[in-house]
């Protein structure tokens, strides 16, 4: 067995064998280097590689700067996006609180000319904003939507799903047909670490959706981002 395969499955052996519990700080890598006579290279690519599987995490800060034993990650399904149609969120979290964090018209916005092929002159109302489960952030919404759609829209109403936004104040001709949704793996920013309330530099998840009307034509969308050591996504 080649040496760093060796840690990896010592490590693993100590989380199954509760040696090691989710959030336990694994010792300092000089002890697996003696352990195991082996040279820092070899022990941090043992880490390395466990970190990628998302079976640890590093952490930094004052004071908790070192590497973690993960949380087992929570499944979001590709095919319920909303939390409020998701069953396993609801049970674990309860009651979803939607926090506001900034509403504003804006123009010839990069995300919307990409993801809606908007006009420079045409307006959409940006929102931002946070769902948390027992005041836990969940997701940093970051939504645009074309006023031409949703002319009669108020911003109490973003306080509501988007299971509910879109049927309730799409314009009547226009019916929400589908959603083209593609994941990207990314590096919280400052912003990002703030309102989910993680260390910066942490990787995140985060879901471009482009929602279509029965024309195929783009009617509005979102970049919806997720701690990416809490969650993952699947196909049901």
């Amino acid at each position: 067995m080649v040496l760093y395969t060796e840690i990896k499955q010592y490590i693993l052996k100590c989380i199954e064998n509760k040696e090691y519990n989710v959030g336990f700080k694994l010792p300092p890598e000089r002890e697996f280097t003696e352990k195991f006579s082996a040279s820092r290279m070899t022990v941090r690519r043992a880490i390395d590689e466990l970190i990628q599987e998302g079976i640890l995490i590093k952490k930094k800060g004052k004071g908790i700067t070192g590497t973690y034993v993960a949380a087992l990650k929570k499944e979001r399904s590709m095919n319920r996006i909303s939390i409020s149609t998701d069953t396993k969120l609801l049970e674990e979290y309860g009651q979803i609180r939607i926090e506001v964090l900034e509403i504003k018209i804006v123009k010839n916005h990069s995300v919307s000319n990409k993801l809606l092929n908007m006009l420079p002159n045409e307006e959409l109302l940006q929102v931002k904003r946070v769902q948390y489960g027992w005041d836990i952030p969940i997701v940093y919404e970051n939504i645009f939507f074309p006023l031409k759609y949703f002319p009669n829209i108020e911003k109490a109403d973003f306080h509501q799903s988007l299971t509910y936004i879109a049927p309730h104040f799409l314009s009547p001709e226009i019916k929400e047909k589908k959603r083209v949704i593609e994941v990207e793996s990314l590096i919280a920013t400052s912003r990002l670490s703030r309102v989910l309330h993680i260390t910066k530099d942490s990787p995140i998840l985060q879901l471009n959706i482009i929602v279509e009307d029965e024309q195929g034509r783009p009617i509005y969308c979102g970049k919806d981002s997720y701690d990416g050591n809490s969650f993952k996504y699947t196909v049901d």
